[in-house]
């Protein structure tokens, strides 16, 4: 059982967070438990802008088990997993970001279509990633997909496709 949202946000209130707002631009909320994850969702963005990092990932880990329950191409799930990794990642635990990503890249693909620039997104963090963990060759393979599916969905020569190719060639000038 995750900690209690009152514990949880009175954490956040005494780290700084004066104001927690409940995300509605994915409809309504319909249930208690994505309410909570919100407000978690929230209270773990303000610990980050903090560099509280150690805080928001208690908070994100915390906001997991109210969307590991639900569909999994729920958007809720993507957004929880892909910030989380983000935290692990500024925490100089890159390992732990991994499965994280593979996870959003599977829930975007499914959810979105193998080449949608929401992909390509994922795609481009879990080279960087892998490239930091010395995985080259399997750090290429994610930046060629990506480059290819912003490459398609912006043009070859726009500022989407170029960013990627400049993590391309970093990996393979390593």
């Amino acid at each position: 059982e995750p900690p209690g949202l009152l514990h949880l946000l009175g954490r956040a209130l005494s780290l700084g967070v004066t104001e927690v707002t409940v995300d509605m631009s994915e409809g309504p909320i319909v249930s208690v438990e994505r309410t909570r994850w919100a407000a978690l969702m929230d209270a773990a963005a303000a610990c980050a802008e903090a560099a509280d990092y150690a805080s928001a990932e208690d908070l994100l880990r915390s906001a997991l088990p109210y969307v590991e329950a639900l569909p999994g191409s729920d958007p809720a799930l993507s957004s929880t997993c892909f910030s989380l990794a983000s935290i692990l990642v500024a925490l100089d635990r890159p390992a732990e970001a991994e499965p994280l990503l593979m996870r959003v890249h599977t829930i975007e693909a499914m959810r979105q279509g193998p080449n949608h620039p929401a992909v390509a997104i994922v795609l481009q963090r879990l080279g960087w990633l892998l490239e930091r963990l010395g995985r080259l060759t399997e750090s290429e393979v994610c930046l060629r997909h990506a480059l290819e599916i912003r490459s398609t969905a912006f043009g070859p020569s726009s500022p989407e496709a170029e960013e990627v190719l400049d993590d391309l060639a970093q990996v393979l000038e390593a």
